[in-house]
This record gives C-alpha cells, structure tokens and sequence, in this order.
C-alpha cells in the first residue's frame, strides 16, 4: 500500500500522529505532530513524502490508517 499523506496516520508502532503540512521548505517536506507523552504531549517531527523518518528506526515512519468501507 501506497503512503497517501492526505489520508489519516499513525506511527508503524501505533503511536497517534497528525500531519500538520506537506511543504516545508527542506528535504523532508511532511511535517507530523507525535504523540509520546502519556498526557497526550505531542513532539513535532518531519518526513520524507513516502512517510519515511530520515533518522530514527522503522518505529517512526508514518503510515496510513486503514479506513472502514
């Protein structure tokens, strides 16, 4: 399956993520809100296009969530 960023994400390790824009102005143009904090704290990372982290481990790449037909 294809990364659509336009579509619902999530962290391949289940975290809640938001993309908040896909055109910041460097290599990696996604922008996502994560969320690590058992409050519901957020930290702000960006992506390649495909949803790929540049520097952490698999964990951290966006993917899309399944949505009920």
């Amino acid at each position: 399956m294809q990364f659509d960023p336009t579509k619902p994400v999530k962290t391949r390790i289940g975290r809640k993520a938001r993309i908040i824009c896909t055109d910041f102005k460097r290599n990696e143009p996604i922008v996502a809100l994560i969320e690590v904090y058992q409050d519901g704290g957020e930290i702000m990372d960006s992506y390649f296009i495909d949803g790929t982290h540049p520097y952490k481990s698999d964990d951290w790449d966006l993917i899309n969530i399944k949505e009920d037909k």
